[in-house]
């Protein structure tokens, strides 16, 4: 499930006593699903990226190389300039950021524990 060398990553959050075969099933559903999504698409040239369409998803990672974060779009590492640089066909339009945890939770009997930040506001 690797692509350049920073990659994709996903997981599935499973019961203690879940039955193997369908987490198996679900990571792969996950892996499949993120593979098979472009999010980029080369910039005429070649060079730098741009939206393939009107959305962006990826995960954020420390940037062993330079300190700080990156970004991590369609399994490629991207610095925040090249990120802003593919999303400068949008200016002026609205956006919206929304964190995700990376595993998804598949327990049907999960229970819902409303996170808090520091100082008392609920996250979300």
């Amino acid at each position: 499930m690797r692509r350049a060398a920073t990659g994709f990553k996903s997981g599935v959050l499973g019961g203690h006593q879940a039955e193997v075969g369908p987490l198996v099933a679900a990571v792969g559903g996950r892996a499949q699903a993120e593979v098979g999504r472009c999010h980029l698409q080369p910039r005429p040239g070649g060079v730098g990226w741009r939206l393939a369409g009107d959305e962006v998803a990826g995960r954020l990672e420390c940037n062993p190389h330079r300190g700080g974060h990156r970004v991590v779009v369609d399994g490629r590492p991207l610095s925040w300039r090249e990120l802003g640089e593919a999303l400068e066909s949008l200016e002026g339009w609205r956006f919206r950021l929304l964190i995700e945890d990376l595993a998804v939770d598949v327990r049907p009997d999960a229970d819902v524990v409303e996170l808090h930040r520091p100082g008392g506001d609920a996250a979300g």
